[in-house]
């Protein structure tokens, strides 16, 4: 994304024509030696704080993860036992399937079941149109521009979605296109958050 500065690893190692091994460092070598009878307090000391830095995280996402199920098992019954949710519901619903179900084929035909509904909602066309142009379904095309014309905080993400699809389609001259709206909706971001991240004495309330 925008604040990657560098290739994935898969990327580098594609590059240089390798394969992804493991080449542990023999007995004897490394910090089996230079730190000598100091190893195993160093790596214990950095187990731990690795632990204490990273177990909260975990521990979140194991909360979010044992919620999402418990909502997506809710809607499910709910809806078994005929009762008809709220848009709000639903869409909370395929995205449910997808992340925590791991459905995503359910969940892209409930997308599109809502979207037929309300053809009108931005966010919904978003994600819709998202998921049909990561399978380089071409019928996303049409909601992205949508989104990117009615919402102005969807015209990033949107416009490097296109970007990328046209150019795996390969229309580089359609692909540079959204890549220059790309471009032009990140200088637009920044000066905005340029302006909003300093107060002057001429500003008036």
């Amino acid at each position: 994304n925008i604040d990657d500065t560098h290739p994935a690893f898969s990327d580098r190692l594609q590059a240089i024509g390798e394969t992804p091994h493991l080449a542990p460092p023999q007995p004897g070598q490394a910090a089996d030696t230079l730190l000598g009878a100091a190893l195993e307090s160093i790596t214990r000391d950095f187990d731990q704080r690795w632990l204490d830095e990273i177990q909260p995280h975990w521990q979140q996402r194991y909360q979010e993860t044992q919620q999402g199920r418990d909502n997506l098992a809710q809607l499910n019954q709910r809806l078994s036992d005929g009762e008809t949710l709220s848009f709000d519901d639903l869409y909370q619903r395929a995205l449910l399937t997808e992340s925590i179900a791991a459905d995503a084929e359910s969940a892209l035909a409930q997308l599109q079941s809502l979207q037929q509904q309300q053809p009108d909602n931005l966010q919904l066309c978003f994600s819709l149109g998202a998921r049909q142009v990561l399978k380089d379904d071409g019928a996303g095309v049409a909601l992205l521009k949508q989104a990117w014309a009615g919402e102005p905080n969807l015209k990033i993400a949107c416009s490097e979605l296109l970007r990328d699809y046209f150019w795996r389609q390969g229309e580089q001259e359609t692909a540079h296109a959204w890549h220059q709206h790309w471009l032009e909706a990140n200088q637009q971001q920044q000066a905005a958050e340029l302006e909003r991240s300093q107060i002057l004495l001429s500003d008036k309330f």
